[in-house]
């Protein structure tokens, strides 16, 4: 544009506010494409930066500025009084305490510059990171840049939730709501049209536009404005309390004085300047002149503290209401959640003919943004095979975005014929009132939407209408409602875990959501919040629930556990309502109607990702996702809190005992200190109490605030036994020769210095040991302090020692009395520092109330208790049926009577109605089934067959109280069984559900019943049955019984029956034969196979030691070869079927037929031999094999059948033949072998007809299908965990028994060859590298999981190879095909992959491994190569993960999947064969077409 001349519009000469855009565009010299960036840096020369003009602060005015307050005046007087008034009696002016006041005035202010300024520059810094961004058009790109370098001309975008960065004015597009309420006090947002003008500072509430820059900086509105404001300082509460604090020391200080002066001049007659000089005394010594300093820096660096943990804090003093906050409200999305969406796919309704899912959802796709999205945007264009295919064929006209009054967006397009149509998506009901949808539709669309609803799934609906007048603005045809689409917002892996520490801590979360009540109670009940939820029209007292529509909406408020349906000012009025209930409130927010709301809360906290509207109206921003980053942060406050509550308490208790102290040594005894000595001590004090600013703390258990009366009163009485203490002191030195005698020492009574040298010395010590009492809540010889507090205690006492032992000041009056006197003067210290740990107890526990209280709260009839101690007895009630029925109880269940600690009556409350409810569900066997239906994930049928009730036959005269009431409730729950007709229930459950059913194989029981023993075997799963201590990890998947005396858990106890051989007739438990069974066994057995080739296998080997050029070579563990060329692809060989080829093309893209179950597949880079999207699931390949959960589940290794062998958590072992042909068995053939779960399955090497299965039971055995027998090889009293085969060593077996232990048993002379404990845990895997076979890996519940190299371990204690650590038990680990890699499986949450030359690259990959008692735990497993992994998904989903990405890039779907696939296996002879087994005995098989 050349050089141009801009200085008449940056002196206001041009009106650019009224004159029409197209003019503006004129004046300004740019166009609707921006500026360039070359411009844009001219421009900026001439108009500067767009922001206010900064004050700059003096940095000498500030440090002076610490010298100005009434703390310091005091001393600043002292100072003067020691010049001025302390000149009489013939002496000089005291210039040694004079020069000594300033000198400690100024440590003080330098100590606080210093260290404010440090906190300052960092706080800087990342609210620098926080800066409004802003979009706009430079070089006719949009780009995000910061808001300050906006000048005149510039083309900026503006969207829901935006501050408006500069004066602009609006062009072509919809109409804005603008808030301007900060600037002209307008209370409702005003609407802008295009060519209206926006100021500066005001936030954008509804809409999306663009918008010309006609002003920046101070030429704008808000910054004329800004000049005419004056920045006031509200003073805040932390200043009330200091200033409270101070005026008590103050006046302390005063009401000495005044007696000093009346009893030593007017009573005494002493002499004017020893009057002066004890005056001094106690204004210098009294006068806590370091708390500012101390109490500013403490905040300063735990401010910055909390920024390194994610949580910037804006206002300082936040941080001391943090940590008093008793209440969160949080929103749900985002906040308790993942704000990951997905869509069910397999759920979609659709209400339209002729429209299939696909087509629901490229219409929902078309509504969404493909540019600039939100979650929900995201999710839905994802979805579609390419992104690209929601604009594909189509014209966009117009696009609304989201607002938070109509809850939709919708779009405006011609198709590629020239017609006009609109699609709209949004909240089902506001898409349901558009449609106007009526009778049946109506109600099924809600029910459909109800049961999204209790599934904890959101529902999105979608509708359409065709535009016949052809423009954006016409009305269209009728609304059309097209169908409902399922989003699942995962909760995050450590809510659940946060609200459980959050209420502990005494703050209650309260989930704020905008979601359905179902959805928010589903949540609510998956994070252990409770579900004591109301909608939010009960908050407007329209409820239209009797229970609570005649409770007030406060004490409702209180009492929830969360509101759904809300609105951003419902969010307003429950905080306003918490704050009048006497609640210190904090509240979570991310857009822009959640400003109200976090302005008006104690604490407004921005999560991260917040507008910048929610950021400029809260006090802390975080910049990390999660409510853990919040809980942290209230930890964090409450050590910051407690360390300067602690400071305080040892100020007024320093002055009280100086003051009074001196004031009885002063009158009774005629004795003057030296003002100068207790200079020293204030000097040595304040050096030493300023590093409690960074002190270990052990912050408060509840909520803690400012309770002055506390401090007030701790405080006198400590000081005031100090000061008894000193007086005591000084009549003993004095008046008596107790220490003469005592200690062998000199004669010190009758020398006044030396006196003076034995006084200083005593108050020192315990004035400065004072801070150890005052710093603990218990002994404060258990609460171990920070290193520097204890470093700078000793340095100060050391001095403290040193002066009094040597000094000799004439000018101070002091002489030294020598180490004799220093030991006595200490341990008479250490002797009367004794008390005040009891004396601090004592005074916590007068102030509590609970003295006079004991007596009468015991009684009912006299109680102040609300409702009676009602809550009290529930969750008394809670605990006892918990015990009653071997549950673990909760470690924050309170015992009123034996609590030592104050407990926050809501936070406690909350944990009770969540603990009760979830206890009164289960009591029920009805809530029972429902919960399991809904939360667990299983098939309703599983329940039907297998939920029973054992009883336990007892001696009548041997049973206990409880094992009566025990008893009792058995009973009363096999009336209820037969009273509710739970099977019947169960059936109507699952004829609503609308899951697709087909009809597949099972398992057929014989009718005839076994012979059982005489006594029934009862496995009792709790820890208190076993004879163990509650602990956090609780139980594990399979627990047994645990003997603490030993490292091995013992086995259930085993009937004669069981210990022997146990032929297939009398193990086989289904109708019908066996026989074809044994004749599959018996013809793969007389096939070649593993020994045949082996010589073709070594010889492969030599192919892998010298490989050509772009050549990988791998070999399986069963022998399958896979060589990868750069050309060829791969080339798998297989001992029967040859060479198969399958090329390096990655997998494909796009979505796949339902039937074949793939959701969403990705582009992996690496090469993989099979297309994860060709795997299909057919009903043929579903079956459920056997009742109970399926622990193990293993293919035979042969290429002619596909044979599965499964072992479940009742001892079965079950058979499947995919390929029989019998109509009778379907291929299915179960047999009991074991009486616990299954833990190993391994198939004889060489041998297909010989399995071995391992068992909890303490039992290994062997199936000889040629023998038509369970042979028994290994039986031990303890539990075998795991069980393995080294490859190529057909003779050995590894196996994992007991608490870590890991014995080699020899099968052929049937004994041990060797046993180690390698874990202090039980072994849950063993697997043997396939490139190395002397290489094990395993896995264990201690958290860890152990690379080995079984060469070169030592005999008494092995060292592994490497160490794999997880926080939490370990599941599995698994070497990848080639055995360069390994894959773990945590109940941490991830999947660690773990590669490279000694193992030592590590990848975590988060996965919810959270499976509950009811599912076996996931294991990741390796597929037929490196490129993947498969594991089981909470949402009846298998995830494909890769390794190289370190992320999930499909997932296997499909409606016939019924339950949640946990174990998994690969076919190791039939490259695209998976099967998947369940909790609830199903099996199912992908094949590959």
């Amino acid at each position: 544009m050349g050089d141009i001349s801009l200085e008449e519009i940056k002196n206001e000469n041009v009106d650019l506010e009224r004159i029409p855009v197209a003019e503006v565009f004129e004046q300004l010299k740019c166009t609707p494409k921006g500026l360039t960036t070359a411009e844009g840096e001219k421009r900026l020369q001439i108009f500067g930066y767009n922001k206010l003009e900064e004050k700059k602060e003096s940095k000498l005015l500030k440090f002076l500025g610490f010298m100005w307050n009434p703390l310091s005046w005091v001393m600043e007087a002292a100072a003067i009084m020691a010049i001025v008034l302390a000149n009489g009696g013939g002496k000089p002016p005291d210039w040694p305490d004079f020069v000594g006041i300033v000198v400690l005035l100024f440590i003080n202010s330098t100590i606080s510059f210093i260290e404010e300024n440090n906190a300052g520059n960092a706080a800087a810094a990342l609210m620098a990171g926080l800066a409004p961004k802003t979009k706009v058009l430079r070089d006719e790109k949009w780009s995000e840049q910061e808001a300050e370098i906006l000048v005149p001309g510039d083309i900026i975008s503006i969207k829901l939730g935006d501050i408006v960065p500069a004066d602009a004015r609006l062009l072509e597009g919809d109409p804005l709501k603008i808030d301007q309420a900060a600037l002209t006090g307008e209370s409702l947002p005003v609407t802008k049209n295009p060519g209206d003008e926006v100021f500066s500072g005001s936030t954008c509430k509804q809409g999306e536009i663009e918008a010309v820059v006609i002003a920046t900086g101070v030429h704008t509105f808000f910054g004329k404005a800004a000049h005419l404001v004056d920045s006031t300082n509200q003073v805040g509460h932390f200043q009330k309390v200091l200033t409270a604090i101070g005026n008590f020391c103050i006046c302390s200080i005063a009401v000495g004085m005044f007696i000093e002066i009346i009893v030593m001049w007017a009573i005494q007659r002493r002499s004017y300047r020893d009057g002066i000089d004890n005056l001094l005394v106690l204004l210098i010594g009294g006068i806590p002149i370091a708390m500012p300093t101390v109490l500013s820096v403490t905040m300063a660096i735990g401010s910055h503290r909390l920024s390194q943990q994610g949580a910037i804090t804006k206002r300082m003093t936040a941080i001391e209401e943090m940590a008093g906050m008793d209440v969160l409200c949080s929103d749900k999305t985002g906040t308790l959640t993942l704000n990951k969406l997905s869509v069910d796919k397999s759920l979609i309704e659709v209400f339209v003919k002729g429209t299939d899912s696909d087509g629901l959802l490229l219409a929902a796709a078309r509504a969404s943004r493909v540019e600039n999205q939100d979650a929900i945007d995201a999710s839905i264009v994802g979805m579609l095979a390419d992104p690209k295919e929601a604009r594909a064929g189509i014209t966009e006209v117009h696009f609304l975005p989201f607002n938070p009054v109509d809850k939709r967006t919708a779009i405006t397009y011609i198709d590629s014929n020239g017609d006009w149509h609109r699609t709209s998506k949004g909240a089902p009901e506001q898409i349901i009132d558009l449609c106007g949808l009526k009778g049946e539709m109506r109600r099924k669309a809600h029910q459909i939407i109800d049961n999204f609803a209790e599934r904890g799934l959101r529902a999105l609906g979608v509708a359409r209408q065709t535009v016949p007048e052809k423009t954006k603005e016409s009305e269209g045809s009728p609304w059309e409602f097209v169908g409902l689409l399922p989003l699942f917002d995962p909760p995050r892996h450590d809510s659940a875990e946060t609200i459980r520490r959050a209420l502990d801590l005494g703050v209650n979360v309260k989930m704020i959501t905008g979601d359905q009540l179902a959805i928010g109670k589903e949540t609510g009940r998956r994070l252990g919040m409770g579900t004591n939820m109301y909608p939010s029209s009960s908050l407007l007292g329209q409820s239209k629930d009797e229970s609570i529509a005649s409770m007030p909406v406060e004490e409702l408020i209180e009492k929830a556990d969360g509101f759904a349906g809300v609105f951003p000012e419902h969010k307003y009025e429950i905080v306003k309502k918490l704050q009048e209930r006497k609640h210190i409130c904090g509240m979570t927010g991310d857009g822009v109607n959640d400003a109200p709301a976090l302005k008006r809360a104690d604490i407004g906290i921005a999560v991260a990702d917040a507008t910048d509207a929610a950021r400029s109206a809260s006090d802390i921003v975080l910049t990390e996702p999660g409510l853990s980053v919040i809980v942290s942060a209230v930890l964090t406050s409450r050590a910051i809190f407690q360390r300067m509550k602690n400071y305080t308490i040892y100020a007024v208790s320093i002055t009280i005992r100086i003051v009074l102290g001196f004031l009885l040594v002063a009158l009774l005894w005629k004795f003057d200190f030296p003002p100068f000595m207790i200079l020293i001590i204030a000097i040595l004090n304040d050096g030493t109490i300023m590093t409690i600013s960074k002190d270990r703390v052990k912050p408060s258990p509840m909520p803690d605030s400012w309770k002055l009366k506390e401090i007030f009163g701790t405080g006198v009485v400590l000081g005031t036994y100090m000061a008894l203490v000193t007086a005591f002191f000084f009549w003993l030195i004095h008046d008596t020769r107790f220490f003469t005698n005592t200690f062998n020492l000199k004669e010190i009574h009758e020398k006044p210095d030396m006196l003076s040298a034995a006084l200083y010395l005593q108050v020192s010590i315990i004035s400065q040991a004072l801070i150890f009492v005052t710093r603990s809540r218990s002994w404060s010889f258990v609460e171990r302090p920070g290193v520097m507090l204890v470093g700078a205690f000793l340095v100060a006492q050391l001095l403290a020692t040193i002066i009094a032992v040597y000094a000799k000041w004439e000018f101070a009056r002091i002489e030294g009395i020598g180490w004799g006197w220093a030991g006595a003067i200490w341990i008479f210290s250490i002797i009367t520092y004794l008390p005040l740990d009891p004396l601090k107890f004592v005074i916590r526990y007068a102030q509590s109330g609970k003295a006079w209280d004991n007596l009468l709260q015991n009684k009912t009839a006299f109680t102040t208790k609300k409702d009676y101690g009602k809550g009290e007895r529930e969750a008394q009630w809670a605990m006892a049926q918990r015990t009653m029925h071997g549950l673990q109880t909760s470690e924050s269940t309170v015992n009123e009577k034996n609590s030592n600690r104050e407990l926050n009556e809501l936070a406690e409350q909350a944990k009770r109605r969540a603990e009760v409810a979830r206890l009164r569900e289960l009591h029920t066997l009805k809530g029972h089934v429902e919960s399991v239906v809904k939360l667990k994930g299983l098939d309703i049928e599983t329940i039907q067959q297998h939920y029973t009730v054992i009883r336990v036959p007892m001696a009548p005269e041997k049973l206990t109280e409880y094992e009566r009431k025990r008893l009792e409730n058995i009973k009363r729950n096999e009336e209820m069984l037969a009273a509710l007709k739970v099977h019947a229930k169960a059936s109507d459950l699952s004829a609503a559900s609308k899951r697709q059913r087909v009809e597949i194989k099972a398992y057929k029981v014989s009718p005839q019943k076994k012979s059982k023993p005489e006594t029934p075997i009862v496995l009792r799963r709790s820890l208190r049955t076993q004879g163990m201590q509650p602990d956090s990890k609780g139980l594990s998947d399979h627990s047994v019984a645990s003997d603490p005396k030993t490292s091995k858990s013992v086995s259930p106890k085993k009937s004669s029956a069981m210990t022997g051989p146990l032929s297939f007739k009398n193990a086989y438990v289904e109708t019908g034969t066996f026989v074809s069974l044994v004749d599959v066994f018996l013809s793969v057995a007389k096939k070649p196979h593993f020994g045949e080739i082996k010589e073709e296998f070594n010889a492969s080997l030599d192919y892998e030691m010298k490989p050509k050029v772009g050549v990988s070579v791998s070999v399986k563990e069963d022998g399958v070869k896979a060589c990868k060329d750069e050309n060829l692809g791969f080339l798998i060989k297989d001992e029967f079927n040859g060479f198969k080829t399958c090329k390096d093309e990655g997998l494909s893209v796009g979505s796949c037929d339902l039937i074949k179950g793939v959701v969403k597949t990705e582009k992996i880079e690496v090469g993989s031999c099979v297309d994860i999207g060709s795997l299909t699931l057919k009903p043929e390949n579903i079956a459920r094999i056997m009742p109970g959960r399926i622990t193990q589940m293993k293919f035979l290794p042969c290429s002619d059948v596909r044979m599965v062998v499964a072992g479940s958590k009742l001892g079965n072992i079950t058979f499947w033949n995919l390929d029989s042909q019998q109509d009778e068995d379907n291929g299915i053939y179960l047999f009991h072998t074991h009486l616990g779960p299954i833990s190993g399955i391994v198939t004889q090497q060489y041998c297909l007809s010989k399995i071995f299965t391992s068992c909890y039971d303490g039992l290994i055995r062997l199936m000889d299908a040629e023998k038509q027998v369970f042979d028994l090889v290994y039986s031990s009293e303890y539990a075998v965990f795991s069980l393995s085969q080294q490859p190529n060593n057909v003779n050995t077996l590894y196996f994992g028994e007991g608490q870590g232990g890991l014995n080699i048993w020899d099968v052929r002379s049937r004994k041990s060859a060797t046993e180690w404990l390698l874990h202090e845990a039980r072994i849950n895997t063993i697997d043997f590298n396939p490139r190395n076979p002397n290489i094990m890996a395993t896995s264990s519940t201690d958290g860890t999981a152990c690379i080995w190299d079984l060469r070169s371990m030592a005999t008494d204690k092995p060292e592994p190879m490497k160490l794999l650590s997880h926080k939490r038990a370990v599941h599995s680990a698994y070497f990848s095909p080639s055995g360069s890699s390994l894959a773990t499986t945590s109940f941490d949450d991830t999947i660690g992959i773990w590669s490279g030359v000694n193992f030592e690259n590590t990848s975590m990959i988060h996965h919810n491994n959270q499976t509950g008692r009811w599912i076996s735990s996931f294991r990741a497993i390796w597929g037929w190569d490196d490129s993947c992994v498969f594991i089981g998904n909470m949402t009846r989903t298998v995830e494909v993960i890769s390794p190289a990405q370190r992320r999930s890039v499909a997932t296997l779907q499909s409606p016939y999947i019924s339950a949640i696939p946990c174990r998994f296996h690969a076919h190791p002879h039939q490259v695209g064969t998976l099967a998947g087994a369940t909790g609830g005995g199903q099996v199912y098989v992908w094949t590959s077409d």
